[in-house]
Protein backbone atom coordinates (compact mmCIF):
# COMPACT_ATOMS: atom_id res chain seq x y z
CA UNK A 1 0.00 0.00 0.00
CA UNK A 2 2.93 2.32 1.05
CA UNK A 3 4.41 1.46 -2.26
CA UNK A 4 1.23 2.18 -4.35
CA UNK A 5 0.69 5.61 -2.37
CA UNK A 6 4.71 6.42 -3.25
CA UNK A 7 3.96 5.97 -6.99
CA UNK A 8 0.55 8.08 -6.86
CA UNK A 9 2.63 10.98 -5.48
CA UNK A 10 5.39 10.35 -7.83
CA UNK A 11 3.21 10.59 -10.84
CA UNK A 12 1.11 13.88 -9.18
CA UNK A 13 4.64 15.86 -8.62
CA UNK A 14 5.62 14.56 -12.95
CA UNK A 15 2.13 15.48 -13.69
CA UNK A 16 2.35 19.15 -11.93
CA UNK A 17 5.67 19.85 -13.56
CA UNK A 18 4.78 18.79 -16.98
CA UNK A 19 1.90 21.08 -16.60
CA UNK A 20 3.91 23.71 -15.63
CA UNK A 21 6.51 23.40 -18.09
CA UNK A 22 3.69 23.10 -21.33
CA UNK A 23 5.33 24.92 -24.39
CA UNK A 24 4.11 28.16 -24.48
CA UNK A 25 1.35 29.11 -26.94
CA UNK A 26 2.78 32.08 -27.60
CA UNK A 27 6.53 32.10 -28.42
CA UNK A 28 8.51 34.51 -26.54
CA UNK A 29 11.07 36.34 -28.73
CA UNK A 30 15.00 36.00 -28.78
CA UNK A 31 17.79 37.54 -30.91
CA UNK A 32 20.39 35.22 -31.65
CA UNK A 33 23.54 34.77 -33.32
CA UNK A 34 24.21 31.94 -35.96
CA UNK A 35 27.33 29.78 -35.92
CA UNK A 36 28.03 31.98 -39.18
CA UNK A 37 27.63 35.05 -37.71
CA UNK A 38 24.39 36.16 -38.66
CA UNK A 39 22.02 37.45 -36.22
CA UNK A 40 18.41 36.61 -36.24
CA UNK A 41 15.55 38.05 -34.66
CA UNK A 42 12.23 35.95 -34.21
CA UNK A 43 9.79 38.64 -34.48
CA UNK A 44 11.50 40.50 -36.93
CA UNK A 45 11.36 37.05 -39.29
CA UNK A 46 7.97 37.13 -37.79
CA UNK A 47 6.74 40.83 -38.78
CA UNK A 48 8.50 39.93 -42.31
CA UNK A 49 5.70 37.45 -42.88
CA UNK A 50 7.70 34.39 -42.54
CA UNK A 51 6.93 31.07 -41.07
CA UNK A 52 9.67 30.23 -38.66
CA UNK A 53 10.68 26.38 -37.88
CA UNK A 54 12.59 25.79 -34.65
CA UNK A 55 14.05 22.70 -34.31
CA UNK A 56 15.81 21.83 -30.89
CA UNK A 57 18.40 18.77 -30.81
CA UNK A 58 21.64 17.72 -29.25
CA UNK A 59 24.64 16.69 -30.94
CA UNK A 60 24.44 12.73 -29.04
CA UNK A 61 20.80 12.56 -29.66
CA UNK A 62 20.13 9.42 -31.60
CA UNK A 63 16.47 10.40 -33.14
CA UNK A 64 17.53 13.98 -33.41
CA UNK A 65 20.63 12.57 -36.05
CA UNK A 66 18.38 10.21 -37.57
CA UNK A 67 15.64 13.10 -38.58
CA UNK A 68 18.22 15.41 -39.52
CA UNK A 69 19.78 12.72 -42.20
CA UNK A 70 16.39 12.42 -43.26
CA UNK A 71 17.02 16.00 -44.95
CA UNK A 72 13.10 17.10 -44.01
CA UNK A 73 14.00 20.55 -43.16
CA UNK A 74 16.68 20.72 -46.08
CA UNK A 75 13.69 20.02 -48.30
CA UNK A 76 11.62 22.31 -46.66
CA UNK A 77 14.42 24.82 -46.34
CA UNK A 78 14.73 24.39 -50.38
CA UNK A 79 10.83 24.69 -51.51
CA UNK A 80 10.44 27.45 -48.93
CA UNK A 81 13.28 29.43 -48.42
CA UNK A 82 15.47 32.18 -50.20
CA UNK A 83 15.54 30.18 -53.32
CA UNK A 84 12.08 29.02 -53.24
CA UNK A 85 9.02 30.54 -52.34
CA UNK A 86 10.87 32.70 -49.68
CA UNK A 87 8.05 32.23 -46.73
CA UNK A 88 9.83 30.52 -44.40
CA UNK A 89 12.75 30.75 -42.06
CA UNK A 90 14.67 27.22 -40.23
CA UNK A 91 16.58 27.83 -37.21
CA UNK A 92 18.12 24.83 -36.27
CA UNK A 93 19.57 25.16 -32.15
CA UNK A 94 21.85 22.90 -30.60
CA UNK A 95 20.36 23.04 -26.93
CA UNK A 96 23.20 21.17 -24.62
CA UNK A 97 25.38 24.03 -22.64
CA UNK A 98 28.21 20.45 -22.33
CA UNK A 99 28.69 21.26 -26.07
CA UNK A 100 30.44 23.23 -28.29
CA UNK A 101 31.23 23.79 -31.64
CA UNK A 102 33.43 21.14 -32.76
CA UNK A 103 30.90 19.05 -31.97
CA UNK A 104 28.50 20.62 -34.64
CA UNK A 105 31.41 19.69 -36.68
CA UNK A 106 31.73 15.97 -35.90
CA UNK A 107 35.07 16.60 -34.64
CA UNK A 108 34.03 16.52 -30.85
CA UNK A 109 33.92 14.09 -28.69
CA UNK A 110 30.35 14.23 -28.09
CA UNK A 111 29.13 14.08 -31.13
CA UNK A 112 26.67 11.55 -34.05
CA UNK A 113 29.02 13.40 -36.61
CA UNK A 114 29.09 16.31 -38.72
CA UNK A 115 25.85 18.68 -38.05
CA UNK A 116 26.77 21.55 -40.90
CA UNK A 117 27.46 18.96 -43.84
CA UNK A 118 25.43 19.89 -46.56
CA UNK A 119 23.28 22.38 -44.30
CA UNK A 120 22.16 25.77 -45.87
CA UNK A 121 19.38 26.90 -42.91
CA UNK A 122 21.18 28.55 -39.62
CA UNK A 123 22.72 26.40 -37.12
CA UNK A 124 22.45 27.83 -33.57
CA UNK A 125 24.45 26.42 -30.60
CA UNK A 126 22.92 28.31 -27.94
CA UNK A 127 21.49 26.60 -24.68
CA UNK A 128 19.15 29.10 -23.57
CA UNK A 129 16.67 29.51 -25.90
CA UNK A 130 14.89 26.31 -25.26
CA UNK A 131 14.18 27.49 -21.68
CA UNK A 132 12.32 30.27 -23.62
CA UNK A 133 10.06 27.26 -24.73
CA UNK A 134 10.16 24.77 -22.02
CA UNK A 135 11.74 22.16 -24.34
CA UNK A 136 10.68 18.60 -22.75
CA UNK A 137 12.51 16.56 -25.11
CA UNK A 138 15.10 16.34 -28.23
CA UNK A 139 14.27 16.57 -31.01
CA UNK A 140 11.29 19.18 -30.33
CA UNK A 141 10.28 20.43 -33.56
CA UNK A 142 8.14 24.10 -33.38
CA UNK A 143 6.15 26.12 -36.01
CA UNK A 144 5.72 29.59 -35.29
CA UNK A 145 3.18 31.16 -37.30
CA UNK A 146 3.74 34.81 -38.50
CA UNK A 147 1.01 35.92 -35.30
CA UNK A 148 3.61 34.37 -32.67
CA UNK A 149 1.35 31.46 -31.94
CA UNK A 150 3.06 28.47 -31.62
CA UNK A 151 2.34 25.03 -33.12
CA UNK A 152 3.95 21.63 -31.83
CA UNK A 153 4.86 19.69 -34.86
CA UNK A 154 3.77 15.77 -33.98
CA UNK A 155 6.55 12.84 -33.91
CA UNK A 156 6.52 9.68 -34.42
CA UNK A 157 7.90 6.57 -32.68
CA UNK A 158 7.54 4.49 -35.76
CA UNK A 159 8.66 7.14 -38.38
CA UNK A 160 11.68 8.87 -37.44
CA UNK A 161 11.12 11.04 -40.31
CA UNK A 162 8.01 12.86 -39.34
CA UNK A 163 6.82 15.50 -39.61
CA UNK A 164 7.70 15.42 -43.11
CA UNK A 165 7.61 19.00 -45.52
CA UNK A 166 4.00 18.01 -46.03
CA UNK A 167 3.26 18.27 -42.19
CA UNK A 168 4.61 21.84 -42.02
CA UNK A 169 2.60 22.76 -45.16
CA UNK A 170 -0.36 21.49 -43.75
CA UNK A 171 0.07 22.84 -40.10
CA UNK A 172 0.46 26.19 -41.74
CA UNK A 173 -3.47 25.88 -42.67
CA UNK A 174 -4.16 26.24 -39.07
CA UNK A 175 -2.32 29.80 -38.61
CA UNK A 176 -4.42 32.97 -38.41
CA UNK A 177 -4.61 35.02 -41.73
CA UNK A 178 -5.22 38.35 -41.92
CA UNK A 179 -8.49 39.51 -42.45
CA UNK A 180 -8.04 43.37 -43.36
CA UNK A 181 -5.75 44.59 -46.39
CA UNK A 182 -3.57 45.98 -43.25
CA UNK A 183 -2.87 43.63 -40.44
CA UNK A 184 -0.46 44.47 -37.80
CA UNK A 185 0.39 42.93 -34.59
CA UNK A 186 2.01 44.43 -31.70
CA UNK A 187 4.72 42.17 -30.25
CA UNK A 188 6.17 44.74 -27.92
CA UNK A 189 5.92 48.58 -27.57
CA UNK A 190 8.37 51.01 -26.69
CA UNK A 191 7.35 54.64 -26.60
CA UNK A 192 5.53 57.31 -24.49
CA UNK A 193 4.36 55.89 -21.37
CA UNK A 194 2.16 58.80 -19.17
CA UNK A 195 -0.82 60.46 -19.70
CA UNK A 196 -0.90 63.03 -23.43
CA UNK A 197 -2.83 65.74 -22.31
CA UNK A 198 -1.19 68.40 -24.50
CA UNK A 199 0.64 68.09 -28.27
CA UNK A 200 3.54 65.11 -26.90
CA UNK A 201 6.01 64.40 -30.37
CA UNK A 202 7.45 60.78 -29.20
CA UNK A 203 8.43 58.00 -31.76
CA UNK A 204 6.56 54.74 -30.46
CA UNK A 205 8.92 51.09 -32.17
Amino acid sequence: MKRISLLLVIFTVLSYNLKAQEIPTIAPNFTVEDINGEVHDLYEILGSGKIVVLDFFTTWCAPCWEYHNGKELSKLWERHGPDGFDDYVVISNESDFGTDLTDLMGTGGNTLGDWTDDIDYPIVNNNQIQYFFNIPYYPTLLQICTDGTVQVMERSFSNPLIPKVEDYETARLDCAVPSVQNNITAYAYDAYDGDICDPTSFQPS
